[in-house]
């Protein structure tokens, strides 16, 4: 991502003394900037845009969906502005995301990117597997060159501004919303309910622990990390919300002498509470937490996933997709889960160009 200009730079140091600077002001008149408050929320919800569909001249709303994302999410924490969303219908392989700098999605097929990087760089929203549903997550952090805010400097506020999904080669838009403030209390997050005595361990399972255990058996230091987990999920995924939704499930949790070794021995309270373990592991092993606690190890030289990767290499202007599976893959369960993907069906045929990939380097487990 290129360097902030002089004007940007100058910016963000005024927002970090708490002053805006306006262009032909002089020292006396600098005004306090709004600073973003932690918790803070904005939804953008998307729809088609006319002449998506069949190609046609783009407008600014149609009958039907051709990809389904009602709604896109956005938090403010105190490191990062979060993204998040769930959707369906998926046609391609993945759809790029940007904010454009309009605030009407009549003006998508005119209106420039925010601010050159600050609107991009937000990644592909990607479909999985043959499901036709796919997950976006996404931080924008704080000392980005280019960050955000929900409220805030105006110059970072990500409110007002139209979300908009591309045609998988990103020239053509598909759905638009425009980006608006969520009032308190629209959304159940951020609230901690009543968790005190709830120890470590049980909002670990929570957030996901159990899973990740399951998952990484291929490495030999100890993971996940129960408190990483805890603190990723807190900051990002609201789990003390999840956990006030989940007493039963908790105070059985907590009578197991180790949760993981039967992580059926315990069932959710409500249906609530299932929806809220289920969105919990999509925010955390598929989301902001993958990171800490897929970890599996290091691929093997010559192994499965170095094969992969050189594959991935040649695949043209899917390359960076396939080498971003590929990682996932090797921080979900190393080299176990690069050998399935190499005989996969459903990997092999989507290769083009093909590849051959060998065994040495590599034994599976039995």
């Amino acid at each position: 991502m290129q360097g902030a200009t002089s004007r940007a730079a100058l910016l963000l140091v005024a927002g970090l003394l708490g002053f805006a600077v306006l262009p032909g002001a002089c020292a006396a008149e600098k005004r306090p900037v709004p600073m973003p408050q932690v918790g803070a929320r904005a939804v953008a919800v998307l729809t088609e845009l006319a002449g998506a569909r069949a190609g046609g001249p783009i407008g600014v709303a149609d009958s039907g969906t051709l990809l389904t994302m009602t709604r896109v999410e956005f938090s403010q924490t105190a490191e990062s502005v979060d993204v998040q969303a769930t959707f369906s219908g998926c046609q391609g392989r993945g759809y790029p995301v940007r904010i454009l700098d309009t605030a009407d999605c009549g003006d998508v097929v005119t209106a420039k990117t925010w601010d050159g990087a600050r609107g991009d760089g937000i990644g592909i929203a990607r479909c999985t597997g043959r499901s036709g549903v796919g997950l976006l997550y996404y931080s924008r952090l704080n000392g980005d060159p280019k960050p955000w805010t929900v409220g805030g400097d105006p110059a970072s506020d990500i409110v007002g501004r139209a979300l908009v999904l591309y045609t998988e080669d990103g020239t053509r838009p598909i759905d638009c919303g425009i980006i608006q403030r969520e009032a308190v209390g629209e959304r159940e997050a951020g609230t901690s309910g009543n968790v005190n005595g709830v120890s470590l361990e049980v909002r670990a399972v929570v957030a996901g622990l159990c899973f990740g255990q399951a998952e990484a058996r291929t490495s030999t230091v100890q993971c996940p990390d129960p408190q990483t987990i805890v603190d990723c999920a807190t900051a990002h995924c609201d789990l003390d919300a999840c956990v006030a939704k989940c007493p039963s499930y908790a105070a059985c949790t907590a009578m197991q002498a180790d949760p993981c070794a039967n992580p059926l021995a315990c069932s959710a309270d409500s249906d609530d509470c299932v929806q809220c373990l289920s969105t919990m592991l999509n925010c955390t092993a598929l989301g902001f937490c993958a990171k800490d606690y897929l970890c599996a190890d290091a691929p093997t030289p010559g192994g499965p996933c170095t094969q992969l990767e050189a594959c991935c290499k040649t695949q043209g202007d899917r390359a960076q997709s396939c080498l971003d599976t590929i990682h996932l893959l090797e921080s979900y369960n190393g080299d176990t889960g690069c050998y399935d993907a190499e005989h996969d069906w459903d990997v092999i045929t989507h290769m083009d160009p093909p590849c051959v990939f060998t065994d040495a380097g590599f034994a599976p487990a039995p």
